[in-house]
């Protein structure tokens, strides 16, 4: 059998039409049983002979019946429409009927418009306002017909919680890997710059909180995540900006073996990394370096004044996502030994001339083993370049200059005269740069300064020629930078400072121009990394330690000012790396040994404190690569010649011990 299927309404419509039908039909049956029953009545009446009439006939009258009617509903009957509301949480829910009978909804339950509506008039429920905070959609289900004589009751409104993207954009991105999150479970995965949205929504009144999960790398960045958090409204979240920014790194590393000033590194061609004096420890560059950019670590000024060369390893890389920490920096002496020895006999009015052996430090006369040099020859110098060579003359108050031949070490005298001096010209220097050459002259309390012509060599007197000294000026010494100038002055017990004008060559006292010694300083000794000096004080027995101001020059006493020597202490020289100094002990015979502390100057006597020498030893010197040393001894007319171990600055005599030099050996120099 086929089957019937009718709308709601139409059922509801035959529903009514059947009811009206069973009412007609019971009262139909009701007033034939009715009519039934009288004609029985009657017919019983009938038989009892009863008339109802008079007629005589005896019977009941017959009574006419008439059937009840079912009145139909009054005109202008209404009905009302309700319904239920279900899933409702948000607000502001306004359901419509009919175009105009507006009902507000506040809460899930039954629901009644307030406007009836007539029978046989149609009834359309709708949304007219959808629910806000939380953003919600309402449909309506049953919502329209046509009433037909009984109310409506079957409308129901089922209400869903909205759910929106979360997104926004990402900017900066290079590297790859980043993965942004979502209220901690939903990942997103970004490859590019530009917008992103989760795949999850979220609910309208719910949270979300864009974190991110992973960083990107290669290169390194850091992502950070602006608007990150709030709360979902009723429409897609697009303001999510996550920023990427590259990641940058220090470069940095150790260094060892550094003994020298100047050394500047290099990153890149162009961050310079100047580092000051230092035995060991670490350095780090002031520009970091991108991530998966590259570093190249130089040298870009080796170290001045002590003759090292620095070299780098590890230098060159990409930097990948952690600070780079391997760099190595190791500085070396790059000092040849000395090929040539030259001593000033005083009594013998020469200069001894010696070749060194490279390997063992001994000392061979040349031939001829010395030359002239007039007016009793005191003190000497080598300069810079190992060309020239300067004699102070202290009984003809004169400097006498060589040239030294640079194959066989052979001095030549310059022409011309002998370049006058004060009076008792004692000690003769010249400045790192080979320009100047300053005299002490121990009688006339002063120092001559002259320019040195750079291709003969030769002296010329400054336009000021002298400046004045402490008295019985011993010994003059320049820093290594050449910027500052000291004297020893043995009858005042003072060491004068001054500054050197770096482009004339001319001395001015400092604002403090002395500062106080022991007793009659002979000598004083800047060490090659021109932090420290040390003055031997003969009458003292002592040597004191001066630091030295690196932007002034001023000297100031250390905290342990003095140490002791041997008896009556002539002269103080230190190795080329700044860690072993040596004392010459005219009374004792001896050459004291000290290690030089690197952090404070400080002088601590060796194990082995003192090592015997010639007789009367006046004068000692280190030769360049910090291997041997030498001390003049007047009473024996020799040279003492000695190792230095290279861990412990401990000397060693050599074999042969000693080199026979002419009458009164009071200075020795060596050349390159």
């Amino acid at each position: 059998m086929p089957t019937l299927l009718l709308s709601s309404s139409h059922a509801r419509a035959l529903f009514s039409v059947l009811g009206n039908a069973c009412t007609f039909l019971r009262n139909a049956i009701a007033r034939a049983a009715l009519m039934a029953l009288f004609v029985l009545v009657g017919g019983v009446l009938a038989g009892c002979g009863g008339s109802g009439s008079g007629s005589g006939s005896g019977g009941l009258p017959f009574l006419p019946v008439t059937p009840p009617v079912t009145p139909p509903p009054p005109p202008g009957a209404t009905y009302p429409v309700s319904g239920t509301v279900a899933g409702l949480q948000g607000s502001g829910l306004v359901l419509q009927n009919n175009a105009g009978d507006d009902l507000p909804v506040a809460a899930d339950g039954v629901v009644r418009f307030a406007v009836p509506v007539a029978s046989g008039a149609r009834y359309a429920v709708t949304v007219k306002a959808q629910p806000t905070n939380s953003a919600q959609t309402c449909t309506v289900n049953n919502g329209s017909g046509t009433v037909v004589d009984v109310a409506i009751a079957d409308v129901a409104v089922v209400c869903s919680v909205n759910s929106y993207k979360v997104g926004g954009a990402v900017t900066g991105l290079q590297g790859g890997g980043l993965v942004l999150q979502n209220n901690a479970g939903d990942d997103q995965s970004v490859a590019a710059d530009g917008a992103f949205e989760f795949t999850a929504p979220v609910a309208s009144a719910a949270g979300y909180a864009v974190t991110v999960k992973t960083q990107p790398t290669a290169p390194s960045q850091t992502c950070t995540v602006n608007n990150a958090s709030a709360t979902v409204g009723d429409a897609d979240v697009k303001t999510v900006q996550v920023i990427c920014a590259t990641n940058s790194y220090t470069i940095s590393g150790t260094i060892s073996g550094l003994r020298g000033r100047g050394l500047v590194l290099q990153n890149n061609a162009g961050d310079d990394l100047a580092l000051s004096y230092s035995v060991n420890g670490t350095f780090s560059f002031t520009t970091p370096v991108a991530s998966a950019a590259g570093y190249a670590v130089t040298v870009k000024t080796q170290p001045q004044f002590l003759n090292q060369v620095c070299t780098v390893s590890n230098g060159r890389g990409t930097v990948v996502s952690a600070a780079v920490t391997s760099v190595g920096v190791s500085c070396v002496s790059s000092a040849p030994s000395a090929r040539f020895a030259y001593v000033a006999n005083q009594a013998s009015d020469t200069v001894s001339a010696y070749t060194v052996d490279a390997t063992t430090g001994a000392l061979s006369a040349m031939v001829p083993p010395t030359v002239p040099a007039p007016g009793q020859p005191y003190a000497l110098t080598v300069d810079p370049t190992s060309r020239f060579a300067y004699v102070a003359n202290i009984n003809s108050n004169t400097v006498s200059a060589y040239t030294i031949d640079s194959a066989t070490g052979a001095l030549s005298l310059i022409a011309g005269p002998a370049v006058p001096t004060g009076i008792s010209p004692i000690s003769v220097t010249v400045d790192p740069t080979g320009r100047f050459a300053y005299v002490a002259n121990l009688n006339s309390n002063t120092v001559s300064a002259y320019a040195i012509d750079a291709i003969t060599g030769a002296l010329s007197p400054m336009a000021v020629p002298t400046v004045p000294t402490g008295g019985s000026p011993y010994v003059v010494t320049v820093e290594p930078t050449g910027r500052f100038a000291y004297v020893a002055n043995a009858g005042s017990r003072t060491v004068s400072a001054y500054t050197i004008d770096t482009a004339t060559g001319a001395l001015s006292p400092m604002a403090v121009s002395t500062v106080p010694t022991g007793g009659s300083p002979y000598t004083v000794t800047v060490e090659p990394t021109g932090r420290f000096v040390y003055v031997a004080n003969a009458d003292s027995d002592t040597v004191s330690t001066y630091t030295i101001d690196a932007a002034t020059g001023a000297l100031s006493p250390v905290a342990e000012p003095t140490v002791a020597t041997g008896r009556l202490p002539s002269a103080v020289a230190v190795d080329p790396t700044g860690r072993f100094a040596y004392v010459a002990n005219w009374n004792s015979d001896t050459v004291s040994t000290y290690t030089i502390d690197a952090a404070t100057g400080r002088l601590s006597p060796m194990a082995g404190l003192t090592v015997p020498t010639g007789n009367r030893p006046y004068a000692v010197t280190v030769d360049p690569s910090g291997r041997f040393a030498y001390l003049a001894n007047v009473g024996s007319n020799t040279v003492s010649a000695y190792t230095i171990d290279a861990a412990t600055g401990a000397l060693s005599p050599m074999a042969p011990p000693t080199a026979a030099a002419g009458l009164f050996p009071r200075s020795i120099a060596l050349s390159r």
